[in-house]
């Protein structure tokens, strides 16, 4: 499945320089900023309900670099990228004198997509890297075309099985609970499986937001749609 968007944006460049007031008038480009309608990167829709492996492959067709479609990586960049502008426009407002309208209701539902989905969803990722390594590619490999044809094979699902069970076992969960069987798992009793594992102390940097992005190769894909996007959108710094 792909997380579906709101509205799609315009896609004019955005900079800025602190030279000087006229300086930044005539550099910065406020689109980012002032631009009302949902950036096409952000995840704007959940997953629907399915068995674990097929939400776990549609979480990996997502994890990709490429700009202008969803995903959990893009996510992250984009709403960074977006805040930034969005206190940059205000200091060219006070700058020039002109009152810019600033889009409160797309910035606060940027933020809770990354901390209500994006987060969430990169401990997922964590934890898979854990299990099955090879299905993080390199960044030049992980465009949203490549990303796309991602599946899970009958042994990959099995391997999955073994983890979440073993998992399971650390945490002495009953032997009865739904999660052992993989057919009937759901990605959120996998993060319940993840956050009990790092409250535990045994899930490691995989079991927070950060420590996944920070760690290789969500580090490296980072920095790789934060390249793809600063080529289309401009660099806010």
């Amino acid at each position: 499945m792909e997380p579906a968007l709101d509205v799609i944006r315009g896609s004019a460049p955005v900079g800025a320089t602190t030279a000087g007031a006229a300086s930044a008038a005539n550099v910065f480009k406020p689109p980012l900023g002032s631009d009302k309608s949902f950036p096409p990167e952000m995840m704007s829709q959940r997953f629907r309900t399915e068995p674990l492996a097929q939400q776990l492959s549609s979480f990996v067709k997502i994890r990709h670099v490429s700009v202008g479609y969803p995903g959990i990586v893009g996510s992250f960049v984009r709403a960074d990228l977006d805040e930034k502008s969005l206190v940059l426009l205000k200091d060219v407002a006070s700058i020039e004198g002109v009152v810019r309208a600033v889009n409160a209701t797309k910035t606060e539902k940027m933020r809770g997509i990354i901390k209500d989905q994006a987060k969430k969803y990169v401990k997922k990722m964590g934890w898979l890297h854990g299990i099955k390594p090879e299905a993080f590619e390199q960044p030049v490999e992980a465009t949203y075309e490549c990303r796309h044809l991602f599946f899970l094979s009958d042994d990959d699902c099995a391997l999955l099985s073994s983890a979440v069970k073993g998992d399971a076992d650390e945490l002495n969960w009953a032997a009865n609970y739904s999660i052992r069987v993989l057919t009937a798992v759901r990605i959120n009793q996998l993060h319940n499986l993840v956050q009990s594992k790092g409250k535990r102390g045994g899930g490691g940097v995989g079991t927070t937001a950060a420590g996944v992005l920070a760690s290789s190769p969500l580090k490296e894909l980072h920095a790789a749609a934060r390249e793809n996007m600063e080529e289309k959108y401009g660099r806010v710094d």
